[in-house]
């Protein structure tokens, strides 16, 4: 049924092509008027719209949790076909699933998949690009409708995920795709906008309490461009907010280094009362080194797990911002979708703010215990 669907949908393309009038370049000139000439708040606005941007706004789909998710699934699966895209299957790629985001990630495509009735296939590559490589090369030989990765060794895979996605399987990523790379479509969200709503975070808190705010940032030492865009981000906020000062930047590879440098960085700087991490292992290390020096510090961080919301609703972390992996697949799946449906969007689309920044405190941890646990 699949094969025939695609067939009819090729001659349909086709002829829709000759009726444009065919000839080598099928594109209109750059003064021909749009496809759909009516804009979206236009009365004149037909039922639906034939290329579907109208199931993008920041009212329409499923709550998580923050409000709105952005986008209209089950309005785009109707459109579709529910028996075309129950007809369908799914490759997910995903480069670990050693952290709770990844395996909710994976989880929720899963869930999309008995919730619509389409194959979902997964692999991991165990934080191997040559494997991830390897993994998308088999979707491609197992034919499989569409591809989604969590592919964060951008560089590495560009190539491999160019050319699947130019052979006719859509590709779709669910972060920022290194330059050059050619796909049907990646999610993204600014890193940098992160770290910026984190100093603004502490800022706001230390004006609360009547203090100014003297911070450790600590970091993982990887050069991976999603937590020095945190990083940088925050730094540079911080600098024009006249109370949060940037005292020492700590990096290191593991935990046990993250430990050190950061008791070594609190005992020089003893006018440090808050830490900024740009990672859950940093977060953990810094209320160690805190709890081992006997100090009273404010801890902010960038991503959770179901132990650091704990900590959160305890107080011992003064704020998160929890990473929200089921509405990241969301979005993720309904870009494969649109693509599989042919629409013509832009590869980049961006996680809405709700989402996308998050923020999480003693005060909402229940809330955000329930969203990512169930309680």
């Amino acid at each position: 049924m699949k094969k025939i669907l695609s067939l009819l949908l090729a001659l349909l393309l086709v002829a829709g092509l000759m009726a444009c009038g065919g000839g080598n370049d099928p594109s209109p000139p750059p003064d021909a008027p749009p496809t759909v000439p009516v804009p979206p708040d236009s009365e004149n606005m037909p039922d639906w719209d034939t290329n579907n941007d109208d199931l993008m706004s920041p009212e329409l789909g499923h709550d998580f949790g923050l409000g709105p998710v952005g986008h209209d699934m089950e309005t785009l699966v109707e459109r579709m076909g529910a028996d075309f895209v129950a007809d369908l299957r799914i490759g997910i790629s995903v480069n670990a699933q050693t952290t709770s985001w990844q395996i909710d990630w994976v989880d929720e495509f899963r869930s999309m998949g008995n919730r619509f009735g389409f194959d979902v296939v997964v692999l991991t590559s165990d934080d191997d690009p040559v494997q991830q490589a390897a993994d998308f090369r088999s979707f491609q030989s197992q034919q499989v409708d569409g591809i989604i990765g969590f592919v964060t060794f951008g560089e590495a895979m560009a190539t491999t995920m160019t050319e699947i996605n130019a052979a006719g399987i859509p590709v779709v990523n669910a972060v920022e795709v290194a330059e050059g790379t050619e796909i049907a479509g990646f999610v993204n969200v600014s890193q940098r906008s992160k770290g910026v709503m984190m100093a603004e975070q502490v800022s706001a808190a230390a004006e609360a309490a009547g203090e100014d705010a003297y911070v450790l940032v600590l970091c993982l030492s990887f050069d991976v461009p999603t937590l020095t865009e945190r990083r940088y981000g925050f730094i540079e906020r911080a600098e024009e907010l006249g109370n949060v000062h940037i005292i020492d930047v700590r990096t290191s590879d593991s935990d046990d280094g993250l430990l050190n440098v950061a008791l070594e960085s609190l005992l020089v700087n003893e006018e440090v009362n808050t830490v900024f991490s740009t990672f859950l292992n940093p977060t953990f290390s810094a209320i160690a080194a805190g709890d081992q020096l006997g100090l009273d510090l404010n801890i902010y961080g960038i991503d959770a797990d179901e132990g650091a919301l704990e900590l959160l609703k305890e107080g011992r972390i003064s704020g998160l911002h929890p990473q929200f992996a089921r509405a990241n697949a969301s979005l993720s799946m309904f870009v494969l979708l649109r693509a599989i449906n042919g629409d013509q969007f832009p590869m980049e689309v961006w996680e809405p703010d709700n989402y996308a920044l998050g923020f999480a405190t003693p005060e909402n941890a229940a809330l955000f215990l329930h969203m990512f646990y169930g309680r």
